[in-house]
């Protein structure tokens, strides 16, 4: 006896979701570098670049000019770590000093 086949239990994505744009904190604005343009004497033109981020925080400012490689640091991004509301900090030092004060006892 074959018994009928089962439904996916994951429908396709695509017949039940609509494609939404992801949302960015604004457009990208279009980098250019300014070159020497070794053809004619004192011309210079430019060359599209971009800002690149290597291991999550050091961003270098990177073109490519006649198929080699350029870039420039442009230093580290600071992190700001998570703030503490003052009643967070206060709960948790009051309890400190009450665990130390129960130690040995």
């Amino acid at each position: 006896m074959s018994l009928p086949l089962k439904k996916r239990r994951s429908p396709n994505r695509a017949s039940g979701r609509r494609k939404r744009p992801l949302r960015v904190a604004g457009a990208i604005p279009a980098i250019f570098v300014q070159v020497k343009n070794w053809a004619g004497y004192g011309e210079t033109r430019y060359v599209g670049a971009h800002i690149q981020v290597r291991r999550a925080k050091y961003r270098y400012l990177v073109w490519y000019e006649n198929g080699k490689k350029h870039e420039f640091y442009l230093g580290s991004i600071k992190t700001v770590p998570l703030s503490r509301s003052p009643d967070q900090l206060a709960g948790s030092v009051a309890r400190g000093s009450a665990a130390r004060a129960r130690t040995g006892v």
